[in-house]
């Protein structure tokens, strides 16, 4: 009967993985393509936004015609906003998560967390696909056209589910939550449980995350918000991934700071005060 390799037994930490030049290669030609597909960006958004005002030049006569041109340039618009979001991000100067405190959502923990901002241009994705539908779905009701009303606040209303997931906390800006018992990350939708001992790979990042990996027989995610994965990346089944450009705290701290809790008897101070004095020890390195 075999039994999981704990974080100090040499057999979890000889994982196989792929040599330091397939990795490097791997970079480069995904460096590659996010490079090609960046271009774009700036182009299709300024090209939504001069053919939605065209488009809305006809609001005179055709008000639905400019209602359309007024979305199209919106989602240009809006196309823009979430480069700047995600550029501001990438250079370290994004909005950032508040100070690691405690929690006790069912069980006590120890939490750094990103900030609501991180949902917003989210949000504001669903909103727009959500609202006009509705909007379009009372409109062709009101006109008798009652079949095609229904069907377009139907989609609507499925469009708005995420809005509701992220007000019942299904869907969270993310963070690490840190039990007694385990390290969980949340990304999204997406959540990922490790036991203290089956974390075996604690590995930041110059990007700025942190990839963790589990000595599991089985997968460490489940998604908490059903079929909308909204943004939620899995990297393999024993994999996870956090994202400290977002946190109060960078990745080498964060890395720092799961080293040590993964220590045997580590963690049973967390979720408590006695937490907070040893995370902001080992923040300042």
């Amino acid at each position: 009967m075999s039994s999981t390799p704990s974080p100090h037994d040499d057999r979890g930490r000889q994982l196989q993985g792929p040599s330091p030049e397939q990795v490097a290669d791997l970079r480069r030609r995904l460096d590659g393509y996010e490079k090609n597909s960046r271009r774009l960006e700036v182009p299709t958004a300024v090209a939504l936004i001069v053919l939605g005002t065209v488009i809305a030049a006809g609001v005179s006569a055709r008000p639905a015609v400019g209602a359309v041109g007024f979305w199209v340039g919106l989602l240009g618009v809006l196309l823009l906003w979430a480069r700047s979001v995600r550029n501001r991000t990438e250079r370290g100067a994004g909005p950032r998560g508040p100070a690691p405190h405690i929690t006790d959502h069912g069980e006590p923990a120890t939490v750094i967390l990103a900030p609501r901002a991180r949902l917003a241009v989210t949000l504001a994705f669903w909103l727009l696909i959500a609202v006009p539908l509705l909007g379009a779905g009372l409109a062709a009701a009101l006109a008798g056209q009652v079949g095609a009303g229904v069907l377009l606040a139907v989609v609507g209303a499925w469009s708005l589910v995420p809005v509701f997931l992220v007000a019942a906390g299904q869907i969270t800006p993310g963070g690490v939550w840190m039990t007694a018992a385990a390290v969980v990350v949340r990304d999204h939708g997406l959540e990922s449980r490790i036991p203290w001992e089956a974390l075996v790979t604690v590995a930041p990042s110059e990007a700025g995350t942190v990839v963790l990996r589990a000595a599991v027989s089985d997968t460490i995610h489940r998604r908490r918000s059903g079929p909308w994965a909204v943004g939620a990346r899995i990297g393999g089944p024993d994999l996870a991934s956090v994202d400290t450009r977002w946190l109060a705290i960078d990745a080498p701290a964060i890395a720092r700071i799961l080293e040590h809790y993964r220590q045997r008897g580590a963690a049973a101070e967390l979720g408590t005060p006695a937490s907070l004095t040893t995370i902001a020890g080992l923040s300042r390195g």
